[in-house]
């Protein structure tokens, strides 16, 4: 494409194609220069408004001046540099310049409150934008459908079911905020009463699931709607709104109908946002998931094998039983075609699924609406007639097939947005960058993945903190093979046991001379189950005996069904008691967690004091956009993808310069072993870890 155009640019100009090529190139340079000349004289007028650390002072320059020349700017930085407070100071700035609403977004709640929001009452309570106005805007299901919840107690009371005492009170109570949450504060400046949140229906309820009774904006009542609804209306009011990646996403989605068009926009943990947007613009079915709720409605209501349900369940086992037998047991999945072979086998089988789904015997099935609406996607690509990106997923540990359909491409959504905040955009990550086999570092894939334009595109140099790689000690495996997990094709419920045995001797090894809190990261809940067991059966000091005298676990799993803020309390509970917590995370863990005890000196805080990569994050972006960058380039999007996650993880350990020692454990030994084409990976890693200074092997 790009020779085409210049071979042509050279026909109308009259000159050589080499002529064309060096022409181009010299004005390029030329624009660059200038451009690099024009934001290094922005820089030397741009005080900061705020005590600023040594390295967070040149981070904050670097994004004021990308603002105020209303450009775009990949600001990478280390992790506990101070990136969210230097992000907040130059929103308020901005606010204060009428540049408004400044839009601030992050991947998760715990993120934007714990960290973004904190830094803004900080800067706030310092006088900083004192006259500025801050909210949340809250997603839906943050709140309780409290008439669909009373009517659920209702009927376990008729019922004689197992009744939750303290969740009917609550609702007798008209549920009051009960638990302080970084959200809960936030949405208290709005001076609206506050009430029907889902953080305090999980913190109570223990015979019932809290995510039946979320809003649903389609469907919950207008009671349970307005609750919620005046509460965004202030927030999109504000000056400055803080949001999640999907509600930024949605709001963008409908045309900036839910809150004003950002003037200036923050995005933090930016290296997410491209796999949240292609998830707002996707459909997942999980096969298992949607067999066993229908299960449990034809249960409820009595109904056999010839009803609606019944029938609904025999058509998705006979789609999981095809599925797996087409399953190659290699980490790619199937791709979805119209024009393969079990294709009309499949598009029959759904084609009868639709029907029974649509039944109306099933609208209380969990789920169902999600269903649905991804039977229709799966049916639609499968007969040709929506050009989407269809995938069969396994899942790693038990092969249970689940599909993913979505879009080949966002490029043309998030060139919207980039085009619509005209004022300016902050990029912000500890990881936007990827280090090449030769130590260097490129932002080349992650403006690719975002589409980002280059005309108005900043990427000052990474801001590294050098005490990031002095105060901990880094451990290696002398013997990397036996903690290597198995690649794909060798991987069986034996050999995966067999590298989780190695990995709990490790780990037991490592949390025995722990002076605090351990985190092991991992990559699935099932590794999180297995390991969990496998190390509370060894004979090791991995319990310890509380004031009654009872052994204690100091195992802390965290649980798919729960939110990472409820596991981080566990650990912080069991840490302030003496017990030594061993935290077994993933997701978020990877890349929003703070675990620092603000109640000490830095240098006196053991919260967390050994972090261990149990697992390497290979393949984490499950995305339909992700799936065509692996189809087009092979290997290379998930090596860029680990390495940016890998330096995420390992910036959990160091948060301060003042930080008391620390231990880092590299426990996957795959960087070292023999791995088929992930060479380029294993390099980059080798040279991550090398730089710092004090090493050791185990």
């Amino acid at each position: 494409m790009l020779d085409a155009k210049i071979s042509a640019l050279a026909e109308a100009s009259g000159w050589s194609y080499q002529d064309t090529v060096a022409t181009l190139a010299t004005a390029a340079v030329k624009q660059v220069a200038s451009t690099r000349r024009m934001i290094e004289e922005v820089k030397a007028d741009v005080s900061i408004p705020f005590a600023a650390r040594p390295r967070q002072d040149v981070f904050y320059k670097n994004i004021a001046a990308s603002l105020a020349a209303k450009r775009i700017c990949l600001a990478e930085a280390s992790t506990g540099l101070g990136k969210s407070r230097a992000m907040v100071a130059a929103a308020i700035m901005a606010a204060l310049q009428n540049k408004c609403p400044v839009v601030i977004a992050a991947p998760t709640l715990a993120i934007l409150g714990g960290s973004l929001w904190a830094e803004y009452e900080a800067l706030s309570a310092s006088g900083l934008g004192r006259t500025v106005t801050a909210r949340f805007f809250p997603g839906a299901s943050e709140f309780v459908d409290h008439e669909k919840l009373r009517e659920y107690l209702q009927g376990s009371l008729l019922l004689e079911e197992d009744y939750d005492q303290a969740v009917a009170d609550w609702v007798a109570q008209g549920g009051p905020n009960l638990v302080d949450t970084p959200l809960t504060n936030a949405l208290k400046k709005s001076g609206k009463p506050l009430c029907w949140l889902m953080s305090d229906l999980r913190a109570l309820a223990t015979q019932l699931d809290p995510n039946e009774f979320r809003v649903i904006t389609t469907k919950s009542s207008d009671e349970a709607k307005a609750l919620y609804a005046a509460l965004r209306a202030d927030a999109g009011a504000a000056q400055i709104i803080f949001c999640t990646h999907a509600m930024l996403a949605i709001a963008h989605s409908h045309f900036w109908s839910w809150f004003p068009t950002p003037a200036v926009l923050m995005v933090d943990e930016a290296h997410l946002f491209e796999a949240t947007v292609s998830e707002i613009h996707s459909d997942r079915l999980s096969l298992f998931s949607l067999r066993h709720h229908v299960r449990v409605t034809k249960k409820a209501a009595g109904h056999g094998p010839s009803s609606a349900a019944g029938k609904l369940e025999s058509i998705v086992t006979e789609i999981i039983q095809l599925l797996k037998s087409l399953d190659s047991g290699d980490a790619k999945g199937i791709k979805l075609s119209p024009s393969s072979s079990e294709a009309p086998t499949l598009k029959a089988l759904f084609d009868k699924a639709s029907v029974q789904i649509a039944s109306r015997t099933l609208a209380k099935t969990t789920r169902i609406a999600e269903a649905r609406q991804a039977i229709a996607a799966v049916r639609g690509l499968l007969s040709g007639k929506v050009n989407t990106y269809g995938r069969v997923d396994y899942s790693p540990d038990r092969r249970f097939p689940g599909i993913l359909i979505g879009k080949r491409s966002v490029a043309g959504v998030m060139s919207d947005l980039w085009r619509d905040v005209k004022g300016g955009i902050v990029l912000a990550s500890a990881s936007l960058s990827t280090l090449d086999q030769f130590g260097n570092s490129k932002f080349d894939y992650m403006a690719d993945v975002l589409y980002l334009p280059t005309a108005r595109l900043d990427s000052p140099p990474p801001i590294i903190a050098p005490w990031l790689r002095k105060i901990p000690t880094l451990y290696t495996p002398r013997a990397a093979a036996g903690l290597s997990r198995p690649c794909a094709a060798e991987r069986t419920d034996e050999t995966e046991l067999k590298w989780l045995k190695n990995l709990a001797k490790a780990v037991t090894h490592a949390a025995k001379g722990a002076k605090g809190g351990t985190m092991v990261l991992l990559t699935s809940y099932t590794q999180i189950s297995v390991l969990g067991e496998l190390l509370e059966a060894l004979p090791d000091n991995l319990v310890t005996t509380d004031k009654n005298e009872s052994p204690q676990s100091r195992i802390i799993r965290q649980m798919p069904d729960e939110k990472f803020f409820v596991c981080e309390q566990r650990f912080r509970a069991s840490h302030n008691i003496g017990r030594r917590p061993i935290l077994l995370a993933l997701g978020v863990a990877w890349t929003g967690v703070d675990l620092t005890d603000k109640a000490v000196p830095p240098e006196k805080d053991f919260l967390l004091s050994d972090l261990i990569i149990g697992c390497l994050p290979i393949g984490l972006n499950r995305s339909s956009t992700m799936a065509r960058r692996v189809e087009l380039q092979g290997v290379q999007p998930i090596i860029k993808e680990a390495l940016m996650t890998l330096t995420q993880g390992l910036g959990r350990a160091v948060r301060s310069e003042r930080s008391a020692p620390k231990n880092i454990w590299v426990m996957d030994g795959r960087i070292w072993s023999a791995w088929n084409g992930m060479a380029s990976f294993q390099q980059s890693a080798r040279r991550m870890l090398e730089r710092y200074e004090k090493r050791k092997d185990f």
